[in-house]
C-alpha cells in the first residue's frame, strides 16, 4: 500500500509540488492584503478633523470675544468661559500636538500655534475688529 502511495507521489509530483506553491502564494496574499494601510481618505479625514477642530476654538474665542470684548487670557480660561462645544475644546487640547494659544497685549487679538498633520508648524491669528468690522 505505501510502495502504491510512493508511485503516485512520484507520478504526480511535478503537479503537487506547484498545488503546494499556489497554496503557499494565496496564503502570502492574504496576509498582505489583510494589512491595514493608511489611505489618503484616512489623511484627507485627519486633516478636516484638525481643521474643524481649529475653526471650533477660531468661533469660541469670538464668542468670548463677544461676551466679554477681549479675547481669554489662557485657553484654559476659554474652556471654563464655553458652554456649548467645551468638548471639543478639550478634545482639541489633547488630538493637536503642541497647540499653544496666546493673546496680544491688550486682549484684541489672538495667536494659535499648532503642528499639523505633516508635521509643519501653523499659525493662526485672529483679531475680532479686523475680521468682522473692517
Amino acid at each position: 500500500m505505501s510502495k502504491e502511495i510512493a508511485n503516485i507521489i512520484d507520478r504526480y509530483r511535478g503537479i503537487i509540488a506547484i498545488a503546494v506553491c499556489i497554496i503557499l502564494i494565496g496564503i502570502a496574499t492574504l496576509f498582505v492584503a489583510n494589512q491595514p494601510e493608511k489611505t489618503d481618505a484616512v489623511e484627507s479625514a485627519n486633516t478636516k478633523y484638525e481643521t474643524a477642530l481649529i475653526e471650533s476654538i477660531k468661533a469660541s474665542l469670538n464668542v468670548y470675544y463677544v461676551d466679554m470684548g477681549e479675547y481669554p487670557y489662557s485657553y484654559d480660561a476659554l474652556v471654563e468661559h464655553i458652554d456649548e462645544g467645551k468638548d471639543i475644546l478639550i478634545d482639541a487640547k489633547e488630538e493637536i500636538p503642541d497647540l499653544e494659544y496666546t493673546h496680544r497685549g491688550d486682549y484684541q487679538a489672538y495667536k494659535i500655534t499648532y503642528t499639523n498633520q505633516d508635521g509643519d508648524k501653523v499659525t493662526v491669528d485672529g483679531n475680532y475688529q479686523d475680521d468682522y468690522h473692517e
